[in-house]
């Protein structure tokens, strides 16, 4: 392969990239990945194909991220894993779409998401509540819910649950579908791997709140015509609450989940008499000192029937919540300094023991809230502790984690240059030669010189070029051994790829850390 650096310009060779760049498969349709049927036994069939070479068999991760981490599943909705397939991770070992068809990506989303089965059910949940207990639901809800709505329930970066005027209106139904389904694109995980008895005992407990009756809310539909209710929402509800009730001060009630469970009556009640001890006042006219726009009955009907509107508005993308007041510059400090972030994930996010996380591939498929669970809970079963528990070595504050996110969310716009490095230590360097020759020589020669090798003669390319070693970043060179290059010789060398021989992902990087240590040969 000949230098071209000083026979063509720039404007030639990104003529000829463009001419390349077609013989790759087409990008997938995103709209219709989740809006076809897909079949998680397929999934399963092509995860085992192209994933579990990174990720591990079981989910468990190795080059790639851990995936079977409950706490991951939790808030992971469909659209995120599907945006991480289609766009992958520039920068890492997680290649784009890997030619896989919209179908196929609908298949292996269904099969990462079988992972999450719940682990209980409204049917048992109610029959143990007779006999649930507030005292260990109080101490359930201070280890898994107190980060986000307070130790008192208070509200935060959650809605405030400790309001008698909701907890009237919102019945059991309801606030298991919160627990059980949480709400996708929001900080709000679904709970799916709590038992049925913590979750009789966290209902128990949440219900100690509740001073005032229950009033039904499953009454008939309420009549009015959403084009009047946008007009109405506008200019009363969205300053708060956001366009399209994407949130912002006030919570996202434009989520499909939340309007899925909310009936009618309750939406109507919310908005007319308000939420007790939370910010959002009544709206109903006739209430006296206090309120903020005065709305008659039928007006507060078209604003419920807009909202339901938007619960049936197709949608490709998960509403994403803004963190107004966040400070990017706040959380810079935090990131580099009291969080002890950038030990793990680089000063640029670009990943070190941790994760890649300045890659614009996964800054478009996190939403905000995506990032608050995961700073909140962490990620169970690897080393990203949880920072919204109290008893970890490091605890932020709420107003922390919101800024902590705005910063995050700034490499989206101003996107860092620095690259993920492996380590790249003596001893890797001395352990990696060993593996080497005895998996890649016999195809690339002797120090990866191909057919230019002093000793043993490879056929395959030459790795052991300044022009290569620059060019390719340690993602590349890991995902090329792990997955292989397919329909040529170079194949997978990843756990259960199927290749001539396995490694794990500890070998791979000690073979990266030899083929770097050539760079200072030169």
């Amino acid at each position: 392969m000949p230098s071209w650096e000083k026979s063509l310009t720039r404007t030639q060779m990104l003529s000829i990239i463009r001419h390349l760049r077609p013989w790759d498969s087409a990008t997938p349709d995103r709209a219709s990945v989740l809006a076809q049927s897909s079949d998680p036994k397929r999934g399963e069939a092509i995860y085992r194909g192209r994933c579990a070479a990174c990720h591990g068999r079981r989910g468990q991760g190795g080059i790639g991220n851990t995936l079977n981490s409950p706490t991951f599943l939790s808030i992971a909705s469909p659209q995120f894993f599907r945006d991480m397939v289609i766009s992958g991770r520039k920068h890492t070992a997680m290649p784009a779409s890997y030619n896989l068809s919209t179908g196929e990506i609908g298949d292996l989303v269904s099969y990462l998401r079988s992972w999450a089965r719940p682990k209980h059910s409204l049917a048992e949940v109610r029959s143990l509540l007779p006999a649930a207990s507030a005292e260990i639901g109080a101490k359930i809800f201070a280890a898994r819910c107190a980060s986000c709505h307070g130790g008192k329930g208070e509200g935060g970066i959650g809605s405030r649950l400790a309001s008698d005027s909701f907890l009237r209106i919102a019945d059991d139904k309801f606030l298991f579908s919160a627990i059980s389904d949480g709400r996708p694109g929001t900080a709000m995980p679904s709970w799916y791997f709590l038992p049925s008895r913590d979750v009789a005992d966290l209902l128990k407990f949440i219900r100690t709140w509740q001073k005032g009756e229950s009033i039904a809310v499953n009454r008939p539909a309420r009549r009015g015509e959403p084009e009047f209710g946008k007009l109405i929402f506008d200019k009363a509800c969205l300053s708060c609450h956001g366009p399209e009730g994407r949130g912002g001060v006030g919570g996202q009630i434009g989520n499909p989940l939340f309007l899925a469970s909310a009936q009618d009556e309750f939406l109507w009640r919310t908005i007319a008499h308000g939420k007790q001890g939370s910010g959002m006042r009544g709206f109903l006219e006739g209430r006296g000192p206090g309120t903020v726009m005065s709305l008659n009955s039928s007006d507060i009907d078209h604003v419920v029937s807009y909202l339901r509107a938007l619960s049936n508005k197709p949608r490709v993308d998960l509403l994403d919540r803004e963190f107004p007041g966040a400070s990017a510059v706040a959380g810079k400090e935090i990131f580099l300094g009291k969080g002890g972030c950038s030990k793990c994930h680089g000063e640029q996010g670009e990943g070190s023991s941790g994760p890649s996380l300045n890659s614009l591939g996964f800054l478009k498929a996190a939403s905000n809230g995506y990032l608050a669970a995961t700073i909140i809970m962490g990620r169970q079963g690897t080393e990203m502790r949880a920072f919204g528990q109290a008893g970890n070595v490091t605890t932020l504050s709420q107003r922390e984690v919101t800024d902590l996110v705005a910063f995050i969310r700034s490499w989206e716009r101003n996107p860092p240059t620095v690259t993920r490095v492996i380590d790249r230590t003596e001893s890797a360097a001395r352990e990696g030669a060993g593996l080497f020759n005895r998996y890649c020589i016999g195809c690339h020669g002797a120090e990866g010189r191909g057919q230019a090798s002093g000793g043993i003669k490879g056929y395959a390319p030459s790795l052991n070029t300044p022009e290569f070693l620059r060019a390719a970043d340690d993602g590349l060179l890991m995902a090329t051994i792990a997955i292989g290059r397919p329909n040529t010789g170079m194949r997978p060398f990843g756990t259960g790829a199927g290749g001539v021989a396995e490694l794990s992902a500890a070998d791979i990087r000690k073979i990266v850390a030899y083929i770097r240590s050539w760079e200072n040969n030169k």
